[in-house]
């Protein structure tokens, strides 16, 4: 479905003479790229509503769609799958985020920095399709230094107002980003291999 929509607002576009046949595929993936994040945003925002944790759902949505834009991670390799560990994740973490931190409240300081250190240190990941140059790393780096201290602020003040849900959801999220950045540079380290 949302295939068959972006290729239709790609095509209107199109006939309204806004874009050439040239440019039409690059907008149909574009379209088709905003209409699943919209989507899975959507979702997301309903489930947790439904489950009553919103505050987890935004939790969530802001690490995944912050980090993981900036510090990048594995991807799978067909769009099914992606999506399938996408929701599958997202659901399981909001439907388990308040049960699980408070029974392991001492593994969230370590688990939330050690994330934060795995990060730091291997971000960004590119992929074997989009090799990013230095520039572009440097870039990506900076705003993924920026979002890691505004999440540790923003942990340290769930922290120090005792407030388990918060800051452990914060150490799940960054724990599943982190150990996507480390498979994504284990990923690359074989891909890099096999070109040379």
């Amino acid at each position: 479905m949302v295939k068959r929509l972006s290729k239709f607002i790609s095509t209107t576009l199109h006939n309204a003479n806004y874009i050439s046949e040239q440019d039409l595929p690059i907008y149909t993936y574009c379209f088709e790229y905003i209409l699943e994040n919209l989507s899975f945003t959507v979702f997301i925002l309903f489930y947790s509503m439904f489950l009553k944790r919103i505050s987890i759902g935004i939790i969530f949505l802001s690490i995944l769609m912050s980090i993981r834009s900036f510090a990048g991670g594995i991807h799978a390799p067909t769009k099914q799958l992606c999506n399938i560990l996408s929701y599958g994740i997202s659901m399981i973490t909001i439907a388990v985020a308040s049960a699980v931190t408070t029974r392991f409240e001492f593994l969230w300081i370590p688990t939330f920095f050690i994330s934060c250190f795995v990060i730091k240190l291997l971000c960004p990941i590119d992929t074997p399709n989009k090799r990013l140059d230095n520039q572009q790393k440097s870039k990506l780096k900076g705003y993924c230094n920026i979002t890691l201290i505004i999440f540790i602020i923003l942990f340290s003040i769930f922290y120090l107002s005792d407030m388990v849900l918060y800051y452990g959801t914060i150490s799940i999220c960054f724990l599943i980003v982190s150990t996507s950045v480390m498979l994504g540079h284990i990923n690359n380290q074989r891909s890099i291999k096999h070109e040379s």
